[in-house]
């Protein structure tokens, strides 16, 4: 959803999403373009495709995604953004893939959070590198394909897999990530699509952070059986 400061100026919303399935396999990705970038609005929107194009390449040889794949996101995202020039692309990436057998890899450039919530109420968040600089985030440029953090395990019945631009993220206590995550699969997984999507942009555009202004992007990925 753009947010307050965006739709206040006229700005483009600088996130974007996908989510896929293929073959059995799920993908999914986020991404918020940077608002110091000219094209980030161009640039997030390449991530979430690059993410796509990786994961199924890896789907079709075969094989789990790895640091190799993450190196084939980037290659197709520079492509992607070539005529903009991809310093003026800055975006981060959150990206994840689930096999059929609920094998899950999940990698991250920059700002947000990847969380997975499992049936039993533990939680798995993905922790982002360190910053260099107070102010400042990684990005998909920035980070080689090894520094990405990720994050690998099994899917469950029951269990989730969440992930935020930092328009949410930053706005979650630690320690209610969970009890977030249990939320919007208790209320809103079983409402029919079209009302689902209604409903999450009536609550995003209330959002109870009070003066929030980012775009909010979020995607959750729940197994049940």
């Amino acid at each position: 959803m753009t947010g307050p400061e965006h739709a206040r100026l006229g700005h483009p919303n600088q996130d974007a999403w996908t989510c896929r399935k293929s073959g059995g396999s799920l993908m999914a990705a986020v991404a918020d373009g940077l608002g110091s970038a000219k094209h980030g609005d161009v640039g997030s929107k390449a991530a979430c495709a690059s993410a796509m194009e990786a994961f199924r390449l890896a789907r079709r040889a075969g094989e789990h995604p790895s640091w190799h794949t993450i190196a084939v996101l980037r290659a197709a995202w520079h492509q992607l953004v070539a005529r903009w020039g991809a310093e003026h692309c800055g975006t981060t990436c959150l990206a994840c893939f689930v096999d059929p057998h609920g094998a899950m890899f999940a990698a991250q450039a920059g700002d947000g959070i990847v969380a997975v919530r499992h049936a039993d109420g533990s939680l798995d968040i993905l922790p982002s590198k360190a910053k260099p600089f107070q102010n400042s985030t990684d990005t998909l440029l920035s980070l080689g394909a090894k520094e990405w953090p990720v994050l690998s395990g099994s899917i469950l019945p029951g269990d989730a897999v969440f992930m935020a631009t930092d328009g949410i993220a930053d706005d979650l206590e630690p320690s209610k990530i969970g009890d977030f995550i249990a939320h919007l699969q208790a209320d809103y997984l079983p409402l029919p699509p079209v009302v689902r999507a209604a409903r999450i942009r009536a609550a995003l555009k209330q959002w109870p952070t009070h003066y929030h202004r980012d775009d909010k992007t979020f995607v959750l990925l729940s197994r049940t059986s």
